[in-house]
């Protein structure tokens, strides 16, 4: 495919480097022949980080904004470049995950950290290949594929009643592989409501067939979680219960590789907004979402290919406030790679989507980019992305908010100059400056101070403007354990600025960090014990600083691992969304036992 076979003079510095090959730009694509902004987590990073979930490997991974109500994935909210929560495509192996009653849901996800081979984070305009949602990037998590049965069991606790247990199971044999995993936690909480209980079950499986391969997942979780002030200023209570499956295959017939796929997500979502009124303003909503689609990539020669495809979806929701409503959309891709002289990179296509309730979107993007001795590149990208309401956004109404249903989609262009520089074997420097213009931006609004209640509206523009610099350096293969294996260091600058016309304020817009700073690091302590960290630095737009660190210590036995972990260290007082107050330090300890 394209990108995947220039020759001898990258191999001499991209072995050591060792080469992803990104599936996010939908034709795979050795990351050096990519001209767009993508950051990786990888498999090491993320069997490392101890996380246990999504939200903390890309807090600590990607040059992203997470931003949590609740802790250890009860809730969160991510921002990329500046892009609203909603904002975003999450995607699992390239399929869609958002929730159509609202973002907050995106994260309900069955699927554990053990079960992601890595996360691809494709920044900027991503409709031109997935449609709508794609303002700020997409999301990719790609589930790893076993290959050796293995059998492990973790278990942990902490303060604050923190109770972690799970266990895995793969199995690799004969062209059939599996990952299984179930997993429960639960807290009593750091402040009042803020006690939560999350399980989940999920089971990957990938068979191999001489014509390609044919995969299988289905997940299942659960959430009881106390919500404060998570929508208005009461203590709340939340249940929530997500069903996902999916089947797809990559089929290669006469040089032409076919993809189709399709999937199923159901989320339960009953809500009480204030629990000293248990009786009243109690919402169950019931989402329902089904897609399909077909890709084919054909490639034109050893560095060109073009992908095309035809993508459908219908979602439902049922619910005792929003009532009863559905849609569907029906999307077009077409999209061209090519590499020139193992030099200059070209990536054109477009999509149209064809949406029931607003009609037809086309979106176009064009990326080109010049390689420089295969060990630096500079391109330039520009793109155009939409996203449609929310049933939320739409139709919900509470005591502190309420929808509208004559919202207008939300539309926009991005445009980026970025470049990346590989020096010597170990080092790795990447920069961009961006900007994203949007129309119809979408938001809750109050129009006077004393309004009670905030409303659903469409701004008439929005600018934002930023610069993105990452630094990573690390130790070869065969180093010994030293002290120090790895540093990354991350930086955003966001500018952002509203046509606000008569607007007085609004809930989630210039929620983003003004300053992004995030440092991780590596390393071996004697004793062999191993230890990462990471710090964050965010300074918001109104001024207001904090400092995260986090850090973990363990230490590998012959059939376990020992742990020693904690998060904000400096026991930082801190909101990432206003009213809602986050915990100080926290501490947990545990065991991984390895019993295959």
């Amino acid at each position: 495919m394209c990108g995947e076979s220039p020759g001898q003079e990258e191999d001499s510095v991209r072995m050591v480097l060792q080469p992803i090959v990104v599936t996010s730009t939908r034709i795979p694509t050795n990351d050096l022949f990519v001209s767009r902004s993508i950051d990786v987590i990888d498999e090491q990073t993320i069997q490392n980080s101890g996380a246990w979930c999504v939200e903390d490997l890309l807090q600590n991974g990607a040059n992203v904004d997470v931003q949590s109500r609740g802790v250890f994935g009860v809730q969160t909210d991510v921002s990329i470049r500046g892009a609203l929560y909603s904002q975003y495509l999450l995607l699992l192996d390239g399929v869609r995950l958002n929730d159509s009653q609202t973002s907050h849901h995106n994260f309900d996800l069955p699927v554990s950290p053990d079960q992601i081979q890595r996360i691809e984070v494709l920044k900027g305009p991503g409709s031109s290949l997935y449609g709508p949602d794609a303002f700020g990037g997409v999301i990719n998590i790609i589930t790893r594929v076993p290959a050796q049965t293995a059998c492990r069991l973790n278990l942990s606790g902490g303060e604050n009643g923190l109770v972690h247990a799970a266990g895995s199971y793969d199995y690799s044999s004969s062209g059939i592989h599996s990952s299984n995993t179930i997993e429960h936690r639960r807290s009593d909480g750091y402040h009042v409501d803020t006690d939560f209980q999350t399980t989940s079950i999920s089971s990957n499986n990938t068979m191999d067939f001489p014509f390609g391969t044919c995969s299988l997942f289905g997940g299942y979780a659960q959430k009881a979680f106390g919500a404060f002030n998570f929508y208005g200023p009461s203590p709340s209570k939340e249940w929530t219960t997500t069903t996902f499956c999916h089947a797809a295959a990559q089929i290669l017939v006469h040089g032409l590789l076919l993809q189709p796929k399709i999937s199923y997500r159901r989320h339960n979502d009953k809500f009480m907004y204030d629990v000293r009124t248990p009786g009243q303003f109690v919402n169950i909503h019931t989402t329902n979402s089904s897609s399909g689609e077909l890709h084919c990539i054909i490639p034109i020669d050893e560095s060109s290919s073009l992908i095309s495809g035809i993508a459908g979806t219908i979602d439902n929701i049922v619910s005792t406030n929003l009532h009863t409503h559905e849609r569907s959309s029906l999307g077009i891709l077409l999209s061209l790679q090519c590499v020139f002289r193992q030099r200059f990179l070209v990536d054109v296509g477009m999509r149209e989507d064809f949406h029931s309730q607003y009609g037809r979107q086309l979106n176009p993007a064009m990326s080109v980019g010049v390689l420089f001795a295969q060990s630096a590149k500079v391109f330039v990208t520009a793109g155009r992305s939409f996203r449609a309401p929310s049933y939320t956004e739409l139709y919900y109404s509470n005591p502190a908010r309420i929808g509208n249903a004559g919202l207008k989609p939300e539309t926009g262009w991005s445009t980026e100059l970025g470049t990346e520089w590989y020096g010597g074997a170990q080092i790795k420097f990447s920069a961009s400056c961006f900007e994203r213009d949007q129309q119809n931006l979408i938001d809750y609004v109050k129009f006077t101070a004393s309004d009670a209640v905030a409303q659903a509206a469409n701004f008439a523009t929005a600018v934002t403007r930023g610069l993105e610099a990452a630094l990573q350096w690390q130790r070869g293969d065969d180093a010994e354990p030293e002290i120090i294996r790895s540093v990354q260091v991350r930086y955003t600058y966001l500018d952002s600025r509203i046509d606000r016309g008569s607007v007085y304020s609004s809930v989630y817009s210039f929620n983003h960090p003004r300053h992004q700073l995030n440092v991780d690091g590596s390393g071996y302590l004697p004793f062999l014990l191993h230890w990462t960290t990471n710090l964050t630095h965010k300074i918001k737009m109104d001024g207001t600083a904090f400092s995260l660190v986090d850090a973990k210590v363990s230490r590998d036995l012959s059939v376990a691992t020992v742990f020693l972990q904690g998060t904000n260290l400096l026991n930082q007082s801190y909101e990432e969304l206003t009213g809602v107050p986050l915990p100080g330090r926290w501490i947990w300890a545990g065991i991984e036992i390895k019993l295959l």
